[in-house]
């Protein structure tokens, strides 16, 4: 909880570290903090309790956004057979949550590791854990690919065989992130562009201009 608040915190006061700023700048962070947690109608449940118990404390709290995070560690009151069974009980059970009432939920969802054999590390549907029954129950499947991630960890040897096209590449992508419509069952599919700023969690739109 003290972590998603902190990087509340440091995405809209632009800061990106608490230890270098000045005493007048920390004071108005502090500031800051304190009108983000009492404005903020925010529920934050960090303990690992199941899906089911989750779906009551939502219905009596009635938020108006869910996030799950994330859906290969979510747990169940009910006894499955394997691990698919259980991602498609709980896949299921979230979109007629959802539709009960009439909220979004946002799962969360790692990636299988079928994309470390592809030249290109762009994700695509079938990379999704479980993807059976979340590319089946999700209205909207979002990813998010960055290319600098791949770069950084493939890096040659500094003024070895191919250091100067890894140095071309990471000039292109430093910074770029691809936000990819996977699956839009009300709409189009697609890719947008964005900034990744790291130090604030954030992406934001490229200005074009």
């Amino acid at each position: 909880e003290v972590e998603i608040y902190e990087r509340l915190v440091k995405n809209i006061a632009d800061v990106n570290n608490f230890t270098t700023m000045s005493q007048d700048k920390f004071d108005k962070v502090v500031k800051l903090a304190r009108a983000i947690r009492e404005r903020l109608s925010l529920t934050i449940n960090d303990k690992n309790i199941p899906f089911e118990t989750m779906v009551a404390e939502v219905k009596s709290i009635k938020p108006s956004l869910v996030i799950i995070d994330h859906l290969n560690i979510l747990t169940t009151s009910e006894k499955f057979k394997d691990n698919l069974t259980r991602l498609e009980y709980l896949t299921r059970r979230m979109k007629e949550t959802a539709k009960e009432l009439e909220i979004p939920i946002v799962c969360v969802c790692q990636l299988n590791r079928s994309s470390a054999d592809r030249d290109t590390k762009r994700p695509n549907l079938s990379d999704l854990r479980g993807s059976g029954s979340i590319e089946q129950d999700a209205n909207m499947v979002i990813g998010v690919y960055r290319p600098e991630y791949y770069l950084l960890q493939n890096k040659p040897d500094e003024g070895g065989k191919g250091y100067e096209k890894w140095e071309e590449q990471m000039a292109k992508y430093k910074g770029k992130a691809e936000v990819l419509i996977m699956k839009n069952r009300r709409g189009r599919t697609g890719d947008c562009q964005f900034i990744f700023e790291g130090s604030y969690y954030r992406f934001t739109e490229i200005n074009n201009d």
